[in-house]
C-alpha cells in the first residue's frame, strides 16, 4: 500500500530538496526559469535559506521525497494579499497518483491561513499537463507571457495563472 504524505520541508531535509530540485532542472528544463548549472552552483546555505523564507512542502511517498513546491507571500503592503506559488516539481512515477494534488490542496490552505486573497503561478506551455492540472484545481490563465524562456536556445512562452481563494 502506497503512503502519501505532505509537510513543510526543513533543515534536515536539505539534502533531500537539493537533490530533487537538482533533477527537476535536468528532467523538465523548460517548466523552470532557473537551470540545472545555476542550481548545481547554489550552495547548501542558499537552499537553507530557502527553506526559511517560505513555505516549501515536501510531498513523500512510501516515506521519500518525490515532489515540491514552495509559496511565498508577495512582498509590499499593496502586494501582501498575494502568494506565489513556484519551483513545483513531481517526479513523473507519482503524477496522477494524487501526490501532486495534496501538495496544492495544503498550498492552499496555508495561503488560507495566511489571509491571502489569491495565489499565482506560471506555467510553461511546454508543459500543457501541468497546465490542465492548474485548470482542474481551479486557477484561471490571465495572460501568457511569449519567449518568458530561453532553453538552449529555444523560446517558451508562459502561462500566468490566478485562482481566487475564498474568504
Amino acid at each position: 500500500m502506497t503512503t502519501l504524505h505532505v509537510r513543510r520541508l526543513m533543515t534536515d531535509d536539505v539534502t533531500d530538496f537539493r537533490n530533487l530540485r537538482l533533477e527537476a532542472m535536468q528532467a523538465y528544463p523548460a517548466a523552470f526559469g532557473s537551470s540545472y548549472e545555476d542550481t548545481l552552483a547554489k550552495s547548501e546555505m542558499q537552499f537553507l535559506g530557502w527553506l526559511d523564507s517560505c513555505h516549501v512542502l515536501g510531498g513523500f511517498g512510501d516515506g521519500q521525497l518525490q515532489g515540491c513546491m514552495s509559496l511565498a507571500r508577495e512582498q509590499g503592503v499593496k502586494l501582501r494579499h498575494r502568494g506565489m506559488i513556484t519551483s513545483v516539481y513531481l517526479r513523473e512515477a507519482w503524477q496522477g497518483s494524487g501526490l501532486g494534488q495534496m501538495m496544492l490542496a495544503r498550498g492552499l490552505d496555508i495561503a488560507k491561513g495566511m489571509g491571502l486573497l489569491q495565489v499565482e503561478l506560471f506555467v510553461s506551455a511546454a508543459n500543457p499537463r501541468a497546465l490542465a492540472f492548474y485548470r482542474r484545481e481551479g486557477f484561471a490563465v490571465v495572460g501568457t507571457v511569449p519567449t518568458a524562456l530561453n532553453v538552449d536556445g529555444a523560446f517558451h512562452d508562459e502561462h500566468y495563472l490566478v485562482r481566487h481563494l475564498d474568504a
